[in-house]
């Protein structure tokens, strides 16, 4: 356990008493842990008004490399509850709702390359192909927002959206999830409607904060 540790820098072991410390990869984890809850914050308000108007399950995504990790989420009132992702659960970029508004937001060879890294993992993953992943960002591309079945849990759709900091990026996203009978036809324009302003209300207090900090 100490070798694998030490090998993805969560571990060091000094070489003069061979007593092991914590790595760099602690104190990265500890930036990113508290940007998140910062994030966190911003968007909880959003998080509710969805749930509350949509009556359904709504997540906060970030992208962190090449994978998206849930931060957040708000469970909505609607009888049957569609947990497809717990807070921390990490996935490859593109495989959530969340994940894939991002990676179809990313310039095209960014998206690719992301696509490629990723093609070990996307196997693991329902036998998710590469071509099956471009097809999905390139529909997503096409719609301006992520929609598909989720993999592996049969009669459940997801629609997200995502979210871009001061500099454009696409660095997290909003989604929903639930039975598949209530993300159709015009509903569909609904919730990515009021996705896009939660979304929209996110990135003004983002660059209004940046400003601040300015």
């Amino acid at each position: 356990m100490l070798k694998a540790m030490i090998a993805e820098s969560m571990v060091i072991q000094s070489t003069e008493n061979r007593r092991y410390f914590l790595g760099p990869i602690i104190f990265e984890l500890g930036l990113a842990a508290e940007q998140n809850f910062g994030l966190r914050e911003i968007c909880q308000p959003s998080l509710v008004r969805i749930s509350e108007k949509t009556g359904d399950t709504v997540f906060l995504t970030v992208r962190r490399g090449r994978e998206a990790v849930c931060i957040d989420r708000k469970d909505g009132a609607f009888p049957v509850k569609v947990f497809t992702l717990n807070i921390g659960d990490r996935r490859a970029l593109g495989v959530g709702a969340g994940g894939l508004a991002i990676l179809a937001d990313l310039p095209k060879d960014q998206a690719e390359q992301v696509i490629e890294d990723n093609s070990n993992a996307l196997g693991l993953i329902g036998s998710l192909t590469k071509k099956e992943m471009l097809q999905r960002v390139t529909l997503a591309r096409r719609l301006g927002y992520g929609l598909h079945d989720v993999l592996n849990v049969s009669g459940v759709k997801a629609v997200g959206l995502a979210i871009k900091n001061t500099e454009g990026d696409p660095f997290a996203a909003l989604s929903i999830s639930a039975v598949a009978t209530r993300i159709l036809g015009k509903r569909i324009e609904e919730l990515v409607t009021l996705l896009r302003k939660e979304a929209s209300v996110i990135e003004k207090l983002i660059n209004r904060q940046g400003a601040d900090s300015r």
